[in-house]
């Protein structure tokens, strides 16, 4: 992703909608992380996804100390939807941004980074955008076996090919989403992956499939 930060004419809203569910030890690193973003018109959608543990309590004493957060929380999926996607739709339906931002809750966000990625979305007449993130390896385990799955990630599912649009395969990151609103309505929200268990995989191959224009970047810095 490119460093240039630019200040924009206008300044368009961003939903950033994070569906969350037992992450109270990572929530409060992500709030963090997005107090300090320099774009200033953001909302914070979180929404429980029938969290067991501490992190809605969490998510909602973060949300009453600052305005443009609010908390959501999912009861029960309606019949056919699997994994993460009611909790993506919901967000969506408590969302008024015209850009959309599907994050995780374990992630970091660098301080200019939303700034960043909406400016190449613009300026490139890009209308999804996912970027690579950097995966922080802290066990044993974790450092000899995810370099090995991140090369053979890359070598079986290369992003020349999710940015090459005559190719038809494509793929998301679910750790960083970034759609304009009107798209993600045109090629049927969350609802038209509802039963699929790898959704990033399946939404980024409809929404090319439908005609938009999708980029993967590197977000390794």
């Amino acid at each position: 992703l490119p460093r240039e930060t630019i200040l924009f004419a206008e300044k368009p809203l961003v939903s950033l909608i994070v569906p969350f569910r037992n992450e109270g030890a990572n929530l409060p690193n992500l709030f963090s992380s997005l107090t300090k973003q320099d774009y200033p018109n953001i909302e914070i959608i979180l929404v429980d996804d029938q969290s067991t543990d501490k992190s809605p309590q969490i998510a909602k004493d973060f949300a009453a100390k600052h305005k443009n957060y609010k908390v959501v929380s999912v009861k029960e999926k309606p019949e056919g939807w699997t994994g993460k996607t009611w909790a993506c739709e919901e967000g969506f339906r408590n969302s008024g941004g015209e850009w959309l931002l599907f994050t995780d809750a374990d992630v970091e966000f660098e301080k200019t980074l939303i700034t960043r990625a909406l400016h190449f979305a613009l300026s490139k007449n890009i209308e999804v955008l996912t970027l690579m993130p950097r995966i922080l390896c802290k066990s044993f385990w974790a450092k000899l076996i995810q370099p090995i799955f991140i090369h053979v990630l890359l070598v079986l599912y290369s992003p020349l090919r999710v940015n090459d649009q005559n190719d038809p395969f494509a793929y998301i990151f679910g750790s960083f989403f970034l759609i304009q609103r009107s798209k993600y309505v045109e090629i049927g929200r969350h609802e038209v992956v509802r039963k699929s268990l790898i959704e990033d995989r399946a939404f980024g191959f409809l929404a090319k499939q439908k005609g938009q224009r999708i980029m993967m970047l590197d977000a390794l810095d």
